[in-house]
This record gives C-alpha cells, sequence and structure tokens, in this order.
C-alpha cells in the first residue's frame, strides 16, 4: 500500500511499517486476553482489497491468534497521510477475559522512543460556555496514562499521530495512551468487552474493534494538524453532503418562544407554519430546514403526526426539495413509547439499572417513553426504521438528541450477563453504545448514502469523539448556559443566552478553538437573526465562521431583515468552500474591545475577516489582514479598507457592539 505521502507494509506479526520520507514509524500488532492467556499475532498474510465507494480502498490481511482468526482491516486514500484501521476476531469458541480484574487488550504498540509531543482532547466540557470544547497540553505531562483522542508526536524528521475512534467526556478514559520503556502502547481500560465475552459459536460472537488512525508528515505541529484536518474535510467521508458548509435551520427555538407565549411547543407544529418558515429560509439562502420535536405520533414508531401534517409531510418534502433545500427531522433514539408497536415487539430491550426497568419519561409533550439499550438487538430495529424514514419522507438529516454515556447494565444484552457485576455491565454498555451508534449510523449511510447524522452534545454527559465524527458533524451549542450555572435565580427561560445581542456570540464562537484539527463547520451551532442590525451581523459574521446555524422566528423578520440575511448568505457561499478548507486564524479575546477571525484559502485568497468589536462613543480601529488575500471585498458593516505598502487594512468604526464582515471573492 502506498501514495505519494507513504509506503505502508504488514509483517507476518500485524506490525504496520509505514514510511515517509526516509522515516519509519512502526506499530505493533494487538494483544487480547483469552482465557487467561495474553496472545498475539502470527502468520498473517495479505487477503485482497476492495474499494469503499470512489476514493477509499479497504485492504484485508488474516492470521491466526491462538485458536482464533484475526483480521486486519486498513483503508487508505489518495492525497492523505492518514490511513485508518481495525481488527476483527472470530472463531476459536474461547472466551475474553480478565484474569487481573480489568480489561487486558492492547490495540498497538508504537514504537517510538523517548516522546515529546501533544495530547489533543476533544471533550473537555466548560461549564462556563456550557459546551465541550478542545484542548491542546503536552502530552503525558501529568502522567503516564492520558486520554486524547489524538496524541501527536514531535520529531527531528517531523510528526506523527495515532488516535482511535471512540467517545466520552473527558477524563472519563475508556481507552488510554500508556507510555511505557520505548513505546506508546493503545489500550483498553474499561468496558472494552465483559469478562466471559464469546469470541465463535454464532454470528454474534465477532469483537470488531474500535478504529484506530495513524499518519505522519515532515514539518511542525502546524502542518500535521492541517493534514488531519484536511483528512477530517475531504478524506473521511469523501464528498458526503456532511462536510459541505451547508446552512442549517432548526425550529427549536420558535417553538421555545411558542411554549413562553402559548404554554405548548407544539403551537407551531402546523403545515401552514412550516410552509411560510420555508418561503421565508428559501429566500435566506439556508440549505436544510430541520423540524424538531412535534412532528412524531410516537417515540420510537417515529411516524408523522397527520393531525398537524394532513400529509404525513409529504408536501413539505416536496417544496423543500423544489428550492433545493433538505429536510431534517429529530429524534430522540433511545426513547419508545409505551404503547408503541416497537415496545410491545422488543420489551426484552428496554434499559434496566441494578434490576429495575428505567422509568418512563415524558418526551416534549408527547407519550410517555421508556429508555431503550442501545447495546442490544434493538439498534438493528432503529437502524431499520430510520432507514424507512428517510426513504419515505425523503428525509437526508437527522438530529439525534439525548443519547447518555451511561445508561443500561442489564445482563440480557450485549453488554454483559448475569455473571457480571452490575459495574461492570454499566461500564460494557457506555463502551458499547459508543460502537452501537457507529453501528446504526454505518448501516444508514449504506442504504441511504447522503444522509447527514447529526449527534446533539448540547449536555455534559454524552458522548464526544472521533466514531461520530467519521460518519457525521456534531450539534453542539443549544442556548447556551443555564441561570444556576452562574448561581442565578431561575427566570421563566432558564437559559441566559437567548436575546438578541453580542452575548450569545461570545458563548457560540469559543466553539471554533476546533477549527485547528477539525473544521469547525462540522459543529453545528445555531445564531439569531433578530434585529437589529449590529445584532445581525454579529450573528451573521460568527455564523459564517464555523456555527453555519440560525434558529428563531423568521416570520417575526420584516423585508430589511431577510434582505441582510440572503446578501451576507449569498456572499458567503461563494467562498464557503474556501472557508471550510482554511484554517482558521485568530487575533484578540472574546468579548474584548477587538477580536479579528481570517478563514482565508492560502492556495487562492478567497474567504472572509470578521472583526467583533465592543466599543463605545463611535470609535476605530484599525487592522491588518495578515492572510494573503483577494482584493474583490464586499464588506458588510461601519468598515473601509485600504491598502499600504502592499498590504491591506481594514478600519472599523463601532458605535457599541457590532460585527464588520469583510469577503474576500
Amino acid at each position: 500500500m502506498k501514495n505519494k505521502f507513504f509506503e505502508l507494509n504488514v509483517s507476518d506479526e500485524m506490525t504496520l511499517r509505514y514510511r515517509t520520507d526516509g522515516t519509519l514509524y512502526e506499530l505493533c500488532g494487538p494483544e487480547f486476553e483469552l482465557d487467561g492467556k495474553v496472545v498475539k499475532s502470527e502468520k498473517v498474510a495479505y487477503v485482497g482489497e476492495k474499494k469503499i465507494g470512489k476514493y477509499i480502498t479497504e485492504s484485508t490481511f488474516a492470521g491466526i491468534m491462538g485458536p482464533c482468526k484475526i483480521e486486519l482491516k486498513i483503508r487508505t486514500c489518495d492525497d492523505t497521510p492518514f490511513v485508518r484501521f481495525c481488527y476483527i476476531l472470530s472463531g476459536g469458541n474461547v472466551k475474553m477475559t480478565k484474569s487481573l480484574g480489568k480489561d487486558n487488550l492492547v490495540y498497538a504498540r508504537w514504537k517510538c522512543g523517548a516522546f515529546a509531543g501533544t495530547e489533543v482532547r476533544l471533550s473537555e466540557y466548560n461549564h462556563q460556555l456550557y459546551s465541550f470544547c478542545m484542548s491542546e497540553v503536552p502530552a503525558f505531562r501529568d502522567g503516564d496514562e492520558i486520554m486524547g483522542p489524538i496524541l501527536v508526536k514531535h520529531g527531528k524528521d517531523g510528526c506523527a499521530l495515532l488516535a482511535y475512534e471512540h467517545g466520552s467526556g473527558y477524563p472519563d478514559k475508556f481507552i488510554e495512551f500508556a507510555k511505557e520503556r520505548d513505546c506508546v502502547a493503545l489500550k483498553a481500560v474499561k468496558g472494552n468487552y465483559y469478562d466471559g465475552r464469546p469470541i465463535g459459536g454464532n454470528e454474534n460472537a465477532v469483537y470488531k474493534t474500535v478504529w484506530l488512525q495513524f499518519g505522519a508528515t515532515r514539518g511542525t505541529e502546524d502542518d500535521i494538524a492541517e493534514n488531519y484536518r484536511d483528512f477530517q474535510l475531504k478524506r473521511i467521508l469523501p464528498d458526503h453532503p456532511s462536510r459541505k458548509p451547508l446552512i442549517y435551520y432548526n425550529t427549536w427555538n420558535d417553538q421555545e418562544r411558542t411554549q413562553l407565549k402559548t404554554g405548548t411547543y407544539h403551537k407551531c407544529m402546523t403545515l401552514e407554519h412550516i410552509f411560510a418558515d420555508i418561503e421565508t429560509a428559501h429566500k435566506m439562502g439556508i440549505d436544510v430546514y430541520v423540524i424538531d420535536t412535534g412532528w412524531f405520533t410516537k417515540c420510537g414508531d417515529w411516524e408523522v403526526r397527520t393531525d398537524r401534517f394532513p400529509d404525513a409531510l409529504d408536501s413539505v418534502s416536496e417544496k423543500l426539495q423544489s428550492y433545493g433545500m433538505k429536510l431534517g427531522l429529530w429524534i430522540n433514539p433511545t426513547a419508545v413509547a409505551l404503547s408503541s408497536r416497537i415496545l410491545k415487539e422488543h420489551k426484552d430491550c428496554v434499559a434496566s439499572v441494578n434490576g429495575n426497568l428505567t422509568k418512563p419519561f415524558n418526551v416534549w409533550e408527547s407519550e410517555e417513553s421508556h429508555g431503550m439499550c442501545l447495546a442490544s438487538e434493538y439498534r438493528k430495529v432503529l437502524a431499520d426504521t430510520l432507514i424507512r424514514l428517510c426513504k419515505t419522507k425523503n428525509c437526508s438529516y437527522i438530529k439525534w438528541d439525548a443519547i447518555w454515556q451511561y445508561g443500561c447494565t442489564d445482563g440480557n444484552h450485549f453488554h454483559g450477563t448475569d455473571e457480571n457485576s452490575y459495574e461492570e455491565r454499566g461500564e460494557c454498555y457506555s463502551f458499547e453504545m459508543d460502537r452501537s451508534l457507529s453501528e446504526i449510523c454505518d448501516a444508514i449511510l449504506e442504504a441511504c448514502p447522503d444522509t447527514i447524522l447529526d449527534f446533539d452534545i448540547t449536555e455534559e454527559g454524552r458522548n464526544v469523539g472521533l466514531s461520530w465524527l467519521s460518519r457525521g458533524k456534531y450539534f453542539l451549542v443549544n442556548n447556551g448556559p443555564n441561570y444556576h450555572n452562574y448561581d442565578l435565580p431561575d427566570p421563566q427561560w432558564t437559559n441566559i443566552f437567548v436575546n438578541p445581542g453580542p452575548a450569545r456570540t461570545w458563548i457560540c464562537r469559543p466553539a471554533n478553538n476546533y477549527d485547528k484539527w477539525i473544521p469547525s463547520h462540522l459543529f453545528l451551532c445555531h445564531y439569531f437573526p433578530d434585529p437589529p442590525a449590529s445584532s445581525q451581523r454579529m450573528n451573521l459574521g460568527s455564523m459564517i465562521l464555523g456555527g453555519n446555524g440560525i434558529w428563531g422566528q423568521l416570520q417575526e423578520l420584516s423585508d430589511d431583515d431577510v434582505k441582510l440575511h440572503t446578501d451576507v448568505i449569498s456572499e458567503y457561499k461563494k467562498v464557503a468552500w474556501d472557508m471550510a478548507q482554511a484554517t482558521m486564524h485568530i487575533d484578540g479575546t472574546t468579548a474584548t474591545t477587538m477580536q479579528k477571525y481570517e478563514k482565508i484559502n492560502p492556495d487562492n485568497g478567497r474567504g472572509a475577516i470578521v472583526l467583533f468589536g465592543v466599543l463605545s462613543r463611535n470609535n476605530k480601529v484599525t487592522v491588518k489582514i495578515t492572510s494573503r488575500c483577494s482584493d474583490k471585498f464586499k464588506v458588510f458593516g461601519n468598515a473601509v479598507i485600504e491598502k499600504k505598502n502592499g498590504e491591506y487594512y481594514v478600519t472599523a468604526s463601532f458605535d457599541g457592539a457590532d460585527a464588520a464582515i469583510i469577503f474576500c471573492s
């Protein structure tokens, strides 16, 4: 296996030998504990390859591991130094065991000698922002076991990166990088399997590991980050709609405002209201129209509520298609209504905790529901149900909500038996839940390849990691912090940042810190379209930098409000793909006097500069555009551009909080 970046070989012990620019990187094969003995791979040989879509090649190697068969799947793609790989263990009629009372599984050992580098965390929850955030820390600064899920090694010959596709909130580790004498081991911590898990004997007794990622390049950490960002944008899901910088609208905030006035979230869930919304959304340039809770009869069955939508959303779907827009729908994949057909047929899949079925709960003014175990036979039922929904309603976006990391300790599902403790079953559920979601997503993408899968992580305790990003995107911020986060008394509206003005943009924009490693538009945030124009410029300027979402009451907007959004979004779409490819450069701190963002494609100078200011008494600020940019400027806001000594400068005037948006096309 080779491309212009690397040459990759596999030894007969399943060691991956990755060579780039004369530098050799070695990843020793996996180790499993089977029937109390640690076993390794041997007699590994090449089996063959197949194409996954147009761009990805999957190569298979097979060998033996004790009494079992082991396969290695490696996916490569032209134009990237990164590969994905996983292992599949089958046959043998043995059991995975924990003779030391804990997981005993090593996915790989990276022969790297003394280690210097960076741990990249994706799932630190920031209670001030009420959002997950990315952070970078020196690798192994605080100990010999770290979470990642991305580990970057610095060396004189360049940088290399090893990562795993699994998610949880930091510091709740299920997999870790462990520093050893001359290597770093990527190994299981908890829940990766249950003691006594069978291998062989039936079709379910196959163990497939999480996917791993590896790549290397000459240059600095910034260079490998740029390559990895490109890998996430173009190579994991080549040409997929989830990777495109589309503009999304979601009805939820309209429903929130409606509830405050009428006492119900569903007053605006009518065909007439949605049709009027779509007309405005189309004028504004929105690409994906998402109907949040209230469209369905019962959780689990996910059939359209015809008293609100008499033609079962058919005309809505047709209207959106006529405008080149996509239909999106909200679901809670773990909720199944008490009278639903799904529950009647699969009651054995209801989640239980410590021997007791989870109690029914209300789901946004719909029938009470049970919580289902995703690591059970229910996962196939859910996949089939959502495939049907996508096909029958031309739904091309699904918003997945209310999925918690922990939730089931049952002994009759895929995460343990009565021989295992509640604690072990619970940890194994939390690990398997991530993998079940991946399996469900893979089934949907195989049947409906263009479906955008969006996972709501607006609360602490959600599953965050690289596995979902290999299949879709994240819904990152709802309305921001609650009053109790700031030790304030709760008013009628629980959230703080729900009014027009700069505060909401302050809360949402820090999500852009993901952009160094993962394109910021893969983390959806919704901004407000409400006047005044200064607020609209701040929200639109923030949105085009990565959030790419709008919500609010579209039918309350004036013609001038709609026109401003139409004009800005129209200009954005001319350079949106350039901005998606460009790493973000930020000067200044959020909510200070001046903050500047540049997102400009270095190959052609196309993109945008956005200035956010909070100045009094109509002051001016002048800043230099540091990126090479096109000289075809389009300005929204009070700003002028001058060229001095071959450099471009922006002078922006602010009377209070405002933004200036400058497109370079």
